[in-house]
């Protein structure tokens, strides 16, 4: 007897139906078209993927059920999956099954690969938009959820038609552990053939011709909704009886009544055979049972031999069944059974079903289990809108967005990029249990609050982006050591509250006493440029009487090497990317020549005679002009469109942040 199993049943499918032009998600249905279960929504166990209805839907009608008029496509992941609950120790059923149907127009069929949890399922393709691909396994739960995973591999975009978990006893399957699952490889069960029971064959194989009478069992004929596939030519000649065929002996293997009703016979042999390798194993179970009253009303026996050597005996019973099964995983480079009859002048051999099932290895492999925790926190704690769902890191090469992982066997994160990603609060204190961390962005967010000291524990981080938030304070010593001593790289440019050392009072910001030394210093520096202008100014007035005639030109023409063309001013800004001051004669932006030197490019507004005027003078005077007090001159770039001037950068601020008491810089030097 088969002990009590869960009634849960949780089947869920890509509901959506194309109505009036407009997608709208289906209720809940019964397929009678297959199996009398009822299907759900899957919209409650995926966070990510598009529901879509085939382009024409009504050519399937009458040739397919109808879970595959929809598909759920994931066309904006690597790595999609699907989080079904479960009950740590118990064993299920799953199903997936796919047909393409052209439904995104392409007539392309896609190819991609399944996963359950971290490890390789199957190989999932598609050879027309009709073919049906169903993959069946057994595992049992080492964990509240099980994981099934759509990998993108480059062959086109993955999709599914329908999902099924089914709980089974623990009895059934026994070699499905935590260590290995069962991946359906062949599963026969002879039919009953009575014409009157005409019914196309179609439910899976649209297009493929009617056969009258011939239908697989499945639920309800199996309470644990596996599919019985017919297959007489190859086996034998099929008979069968109204009356119930029950299993006799321990194990059972649930194998319905309804299967071993009926049973193939060969007066020679029957032969069950697959090809094999050695990257393979599987586990093989054959029930047999009489179907008819033996002749001779002997009890018979039947000898099976694997590749022509003996591999087990077994009493067949009128209407009761025995089973040989292999209690170990099987190994060849090919595999042949033959099942004879060693009394040569009975019914001679029968089989009642068959199953064969490939072991497919757990690897047990997982992100080390303090980084997942305490990524997990972090995502809590800024509340991420990210598909971060199953593993962090497995399988390699389709990580978290935004992540990266070292390839050790229990992998560790070792780059977190949060950029851009709408971040406010202060920096969590989640992120200092990944202690493998060796790159760590937090730039272009809203983070505020003092740079955390946390930070300069993390023993592996080596780069830190933290530019473009509104952070405040002093930075922690160790950071600030690891600098000098070029262990790390830190970047915490347009931080405008992050203050010099020695300018910050306990509370973090700027002291009254620093104020006070950078304006005397400031009155100092304006003193001198006073007279360095006023000089200038003079030399101006004198240069401009002998170039009189140089002066009333639209385009400058100098013969020296800091003459830029409009396009070098282009590649060393990177497209004005980047501005960092504005002013009532243009605005300056960041840039870097090609020797790899900061400079400050100031685009001149506007093209009227009065600005022009005023850019030769600017230029005529800069040109001239030399003090270790004034921004050095590099160059300037005039083409009669545009007129720029272009600066040495100055990383440490200018004055009037210098008299304000705040000082943004990009890279925090000692």
């Amino acid at each position: 007897m088969i002990e009590g199993h869960s009634v849960f049943l949780l089947l869920f499918c890509a509901a959506v139906l194309s109505l009036g032009g407009a997608q709208t998600e289906t209720p809940n249905y019964t397929n009678v078209q297959s199996d009398n279960l009822t299907y759900v929504s899957d919209d409650g166990y995926v966070e990510t993927g598009v529901n879509m209805a085939l382009l024409d839907p009504n050519a399937l009608d009458g040739k397919t059920n109808k879970v595959y008029k929809t598909v759920r496509s994931f066309p904006n992941a690597t790595r999609s999956c699907y989080h079904l609950p479960a009950t740590v120790g118990s064993k299920y059923l799953l199903r997936a099954a796919f047909m393409y149907g052209n439904y995104d127009g392409l007539n392309s069929p896609p190819s991609f690969r399944l996963y359950l949890g971290v490890d390789s399922w199957e190989t999932v393709t598609l050879a027309n938009a009709t073919h049906v691909v169903r993959s069946e396994l057994v595992t049992q739960a080492v964990a509240s959820v099980l994981y099934v995973c759509l990998v993108r591999t480059g062959g086109g975009t993955p999709f599914i038609s329908s999902l099924k978990l089914r709980p089974l006893p623990s009895s059934l399957y026994a070699p499905a552990n935590s260590s290995i699952a069962l991946t359906t490889f062949r599963r026969f069960g002879p039919t009953r053939i009575q014409r009157s029971d005409y019914r196309p064959a179609l439910e899976d194989n649209p297009g493929s011709a009617p056969v009258y009478g011939i239908t697989k069992h499945r639920y309800p004929a199996d309470s644990f909704d596996r599919i019985w596939e017919f297959d007489y030519n190859s086996y034998g000649s099929p008979r069968s009886t109204n009356d119930s065929v029950t299993e006799f002996l321990t194990p059972t293997f649930g194998t319905p009544s309804a299967v071993l009703q009926t049973a193939v016979y060969a007066p020679g042999e029957i032969v069950v055979s697959w090809p094999g390798g050695v990257e393979s194993a599987f586990f093989l179970t054959l029930e047999f049972a009489d179907v008819v009253p033996p002749s001779s009303g002997k009890r018979r026996r039947l000898t099976v031999q694997l590749n022509d050597q003996h591999w087990g005996d077994v009493n067949v019973t009128y209407l009761s069944s025995n089973v040989l099964y292999s209690t170990g995983a099987l190994i060849a480079s090919r595999y042949s059974f033959s099942i004879r009859s060693t009394n040569a002048s009975d019914e001679g051999a029968v089989l009642n079903s068959f199953e064969v099932y490939k072991v497919l290895p757990l690897s047990g492999f997982a992100t080390n289990a303090d980084d997942v925790s305490a990524i997990m926190a972090v995502k809590e704690y800024y509340q991420l809108k990210k598909y971060w769902v199953a593993d962090p890191c497995l399988p390699q090469n389709s990580p978290w967005d935004g992540l990266t992982c070292d390839n050790s066997s229990t992998p560790r994160i070792v780059t977190l990029d949060l950029s851009n990603s709408k971040l406010d609060g202060i920096i969590s204190g989640h992120i200092s249990k990944l202690t493998a961390l060796t790159t760590l962005n937090l730039s272009r967010n809203n983070l505020n609050g003092q740079v955390p000291a946390f930070l300069q524990d993390l023993p592996s981080l080596i780069k830190i982006d933290l530019s473009n938030n509104n952070l405040s304070g002093p930075l922690p010593t160790s950071l600030k050591e690891k600098m000098k001593d070029g262990e790390l790289m830190l970047s915490i440019e347009n931080n405008p509250q992050i203050c010099q050392e020695g300018q910050c009072s306990q509370d973090g910001k700027t002291t009254h006493k620093s104020r006070r030394t950078v304006i005397v210093i400031s009155l100092v520096i304006s003193s001198l440029l006073t007279v360095v202008i006023v000089v200038a100014v003079i030399v101006t007035i004198k240069r401009r009487k002998q170039d009189n005639h140089q002066q009333h030109q639209t385009t400058m023409e100098y013969k020296k090497s800091g003459i830029f063309t409009y396009s070098e001013v282009v590649a060393m800004t990177n497209d004005f990317e980047k501005v960092i001051g504005k002013g009532g004669s243009g605005t300056v932006y960041y840039g870097h020549l090609k020797d790899g030197r900061e400079v400050a490019v100031k685009k001149v507004a506007g093209l009227v005679e009065e600005g022009t005027k005023e850019f030769q003078v600017e230029v005529h005077l800069l040109m001239q002009v030399h003090h270790k007090h004034l921004a050095p001159f590099i160059g300037y770039c005039d083409d009669g469109k545009q007129m720029v001037v272009i600066y040495e950068y100055m990383a440490n601020g200018n004055l009037r942040q210098r008299l304000s008491g705040m000082f943004a810089y990009s890279f925090y030097t000692i």
